[in-house]
Parts: C-alpha cells; structure tokens; sequence
C-alpha cells in the first residue's frame, strides 16, 4: 500500500481513496494516516466510512487527528454503506440508514459550514451535546467532506 501510494504520487495523480470495509481495510484513517507519511501533495480520501458504525463525535475526532497527521490532505468520505457491510458483517441495524445522523459528521467536520462550533443535535438515534469546537481552526482548517451516493 505504501509502495503504491509512493507511486501514485510520482506519477502525477492528484487524489488516492482507501476503501473502508470489514476485514480488508477497516482502518481507513490508519492506513490514511500512514499514506500520508511517504506523500507531500496528493489528497487522501476514505471511501465510505460508515455511519451506523461508530458515534459522530469519535468519527469526527479520528477525522480531524488524520487530516492533522496528513497535512490538511484528508478527503473524508462518509455513508451508509451496504447492507452487506453493516448488518451482515458488523451486526448492525440498516434501516434507515440517512437517518442515523445526515448533518452531523458536516457539522462536526467542515468548518465552511455554517454549523461549526460546539455540537448540540438531539434527534431520534443521537443527543449529542459537546462542548469542544470540533470544526473550526487548527486541524479541520480545509477539512473537506464528502457524502457517498445512495
């Protein structure tokens, strides 16, 4: 992988993505986190971390601390997911998966939005009430997010 990254960059290309899935690659910010160690300039993106997995406030520290760690060159790319991942492999419930916590891993990690600042969401999954300034300055400074087709 590292080899591979190495390449992708000296061969001019602009972006790399890693897959997130179960027993294959389920560390993306890890292995994210490593890929930007051997690069300089090539963004590095996560295709798709998934929502139902892990709450919104952990997802979007791990995001924030490896977009620190590459430089300001993570791609977060965040979903639902498959059926096959999420309840299949993990065990997870897959209804209605959008609904889970569609505006909070945006609030928590973009700081061009107009939500950032302490997180206060309460709906029918998550009340999340945290203090800490998640998505502004510092490392979330050009954090750029992006949601995965449905």
């Amino acid at each position: 992988m590292l080899a591979d990254i190495e390449w992708a960059e000296n061969a001019g290309m602009d972006t790399a993505w890693i897959p997130q899935v179960p027993n294959d690659f389920d560390a993306g910010y890890w292995a994210v986190a490593l890929m930007g160690t051997r690069t300089t300039r090539i963004e590095l993106g996560t295709a798709v971390v998934p929502l139902q997995a892990q709450h919104p406030i952990a997802l979007a520290r791990q995001a924030l601390s490896t977009h620190a760690a590459t430089g300001g060159r993570l791609a977060l790319g965040v979903g639902p997911s498959h059926h096959w991942i999420i309840q299949d492999m993990l065990g997870l419930p897959y209804e209605k998966p959008a609904r889970l916590h569609p505006r909070l891993p945006r609030k928590c990690c973009t700081p061009r939005s107009p939500g950032h600042g302490p997180v206060d969401v309460e709906n029918e999954h998550f009340t999340v009430h945290n203090p800490l300034d998640l998505g502004s300055g510092g490392a979330a400074a050009g954090l750029s997010s992006q949601r995965s087709a449905r």
